[in-house]
């Protein structure tokens, strides 16, 4: 108990200045010998007029020893500081007494700096190196009566280590599923992944053209629906290919034996194929032609007109035209020799570009036997005397205008008639017998023959008639040429007369 009469409060000490004032001061702690020691004086007296101050010294050891108890944790530092970050007491297992300095600490320093920890300028989870030089977290409580503070310390690995135990024993349990998974994954991408492999490789023996079915089997599903239908497409194909090949073989016979040349051009009018008959028609063997222009084949002013036809071939919807008929079309062999042909043209549209092929037929023998059938058919028309053409069955087949004019038949009464119908009765059975008998003899007979115009006339004719034969030497026709003697008959007659008379 402290007893003060000095009137001047300036004369006091602050321990007992404060209480003076009416208010309970504490006192910085001090280090001594024989500890650390601290103060509290408290006012006596009247709240506005203290009379006196009661001092209380108090060992801050022994506070904390009282405190220690009920702080102390396994694995947990926990120490006491002042307001200028001083420990207060000794801390076990550490070089640290009371009395330590203790601002190297970075929560120590915090704690100095905001002499507040509740407004969160210290966070828990924040790590740092603690007062045994581990790396710690720690919380800080103040004290608000005496300002100071309680530091509380966990080294991190206390914290981390169970974690860390904790997730080895996870890490470990996800390896060991992942062991698992990775062995049945392996497992399950072998079965799905070795038919695939195998299926890979039957689709590439298909496209190198071998369309046997696979023997892959899976037990999934799927694959097997892949696997059936590979099998069938590939049996679509094989069919559809076998098909191809046996059209192209007759195609490629049928072009190699027809007796039409056959030439096919591509877009730019080159040459891609030449059979055969083409090598006979214009001279050139297919080595020479594959990949020529195909004017070489044509005279110059008939290739415009050609190639105009082209193209409009390649303009229309039409597929095959024979326009090369019509317009008397003319070909040109290697030798030069200019030659008539007809034929036709078609096109085929393939993803690589147009094609044509061209169909021709050399009519230079039947354009000869077609003159030679214009000139015999003047012939025939032109001539005096009656021509009669008879079949095989000796009906009237065809007659010439001489014929009408000596007959008197036009040529609709006597088509399909037999030459009996001309007949006088003049001669018998046993006439008419002989000159058949010569004609199937010798090919001919000449002489004359009595016949009836249409009107009744009688009238004498020199007949010729002859046999012609078909390629297999049997008679196919019978050719009869005769002519009006009536007047050298008149003439024969008078003569004969006057010779007598």
């Amino acid at each position: 108990l402290l007893l003060h009469w000095d009137p001047d409060p300036n004369n006091l000490p602050a321990q007992l200045t404060v209480p003076m004032q009416g208010r309970i001061y504490i006192s910085p702690p001090e280090l001594h010998p024989e500890g650390v020691f601290f103060t509290i004086t408290a006012p006596i007296g009247p709240e506005d007029h203290p009379v006196a101050a009661l001092l209380i010294e108090i060992d801050a050891r022994m506070l904390w020893e009282a405190l220690e108890p009920r702080l102390t944790r396994e694995n947990v530092k926990t120490y006491l500081i002042d307001r200028q970050g001083n420990l207060l007491n000794d801390v076990i297992n550490t070089s640290h007494k009371a009395g330590d300095r203790l601002t190297e600490l970075a929560i120590v320093r915090t704690f100095i700096d905001n002499q507040a920890v509740n407004d969160q300028s210290w966070q828990p989870d924040q790590e740092y190196l603690g007062i045994e030089g581990n790396p710690v977290f720690g919380t800080a409580t103040k004290i608000d009566l005496v300002d100071w503070g309680v530091i509380t310390e966990v080294e991190k690995e206390t914290i981390t280590q169970p974690i860390q135990k904790s997730l080895t024993n996870i890490a470990l349990g996800v390896l060991i599923v992942t062991t698992l998974l990775t062995w049945l994954g392996l497992v399950l991408v072998k079965r799905i992944t070795r038919p695939i492999s195998m299926l890979s490789k039957d689709f590439t023996r298909a496209s190198q053209h071998d369309y046997s079915p696979t023997q892959t089997r899976s037990p999934i599903r799927e694959l097997n629906t892949l696997v059936s239908g590979f099998n069938h497409m590939v049996s679509e194909i094989d069919t559809s290919h076998r098909e191809l090949r046996k059209n192209e073989a007759k195609f490629s016979g049928i072009i190699q034996v027809s007796k039409n040349a056959i030439i096919s051009i591509d877009d730019g009018r080159c040459i891609v194929l030449f059979n055969p008959a083409a090598e006979h028609v214009f001279g050139y063997k297919r080595e020479e032609a594959i990949g020529q222009p195909l004017t070489m084949l044509f005279p110059t002013d008939i290739c415009d007109v050609h190639d105009r036809y082209i193209t409009q071939l390649a303009k229309s919807d039409d597929t095959t035209q024979d326009t090369m008929a019509r317009l008397m079309i003319q070909g040109r062999r290697k030798n030069g020799e200019i030659f008539p042909i007809e034929g036709s043209i078609s096109k085929l549209e393939l993803d690589d570009g147009l094609f044509y092929t061209i169909a021709l037929t050399d009519i230079t023998e039947r354009k000869k036997a077609e003159d030679q059938l214009h000139q015999a058919a003047v012939v025939f028309e032109s001539t005096s005397e009656g021509v009669v053409i008879i079949d095989a069955n000796h009906r009237i087949t065809g007659v010439n205008s001489a014929f009408s004019e000596i007959t008197g038949y036009d040529q609709e009464e006597v088509l399909g008639q037999n030459p009996r119908m001309l007949q006088s009765g003049q001669h018998d059975e046993a006439f008419y017998k002989s000159m058949w008998q010569s004609i199937e003899q010798t090919g001919l007979w000449r002489g004359e023959v009595w016949n009836r115009r249409k009107n009744g006339e009688i009238y004498p004719e020199l007949v010729t008639i002859n046999t012609v034969k078909n390629n297999k030497g049997k008679i196919s026709h019978y050719v009869g040429v005769f002519s009006d003697i009536s007047t050298i008959k008149e003439t024969e007659a008078k003569l004969a007369h006057l010779a007598h008379h």
